[in-house]
């Protein structure tokens, strides 16, 4: 997903290069890894495995508590405006719990 050489070689209204991954293209990769990872197979049918915004405004919100600028997290997110990544960062007051667990080499080299 980091990585995506498309299968047709097109530029348009969304596209600058041809590399370039849309944000429903990157939504729908997302899924198609998070889906492949099991993580979350048996998961409750009320609940939703998370988006890949979902993470990625969870995560801002984790620099802003980790003590850095908001400039700095506008930047790493490429919003264009500091507001938005304000209004990213106040949709966050669920506590978290940290736990032990990573995903070794074996799963991370995992064809998908």
């Amino acid at each position: 997903m980091l990585s995506h050489t498309p299968k047709q070689r097109r530029t348009g209204k969304t596209k600058e290069h041809i590399c370039q991954v849309s944000l429903d293209r990157l939504s729908d990769m997302f899924t198609e890894v998070r889906n492949a990872s099991g993580l979350y197979i048996g998961l409750p049918k009320n609940q939703t495995p998370p988006s890949f915004h979902e993470v990625r405004n969870l995560a801002s919100d984790r620099f802003k508590r980790m003590g850095y600028d908001v400039k700095s997290v506008q930047q790493l997110m490429a919003h264009t405006d500091e507001r938005v990544t304000q209004s990213y960062q106040a949709r966050h007051g669920i506590d978290y719990e940290e736990i032990n667990i990573y995903l070794n080499e074996q799963v991370i080299r995992r064809e998908f």
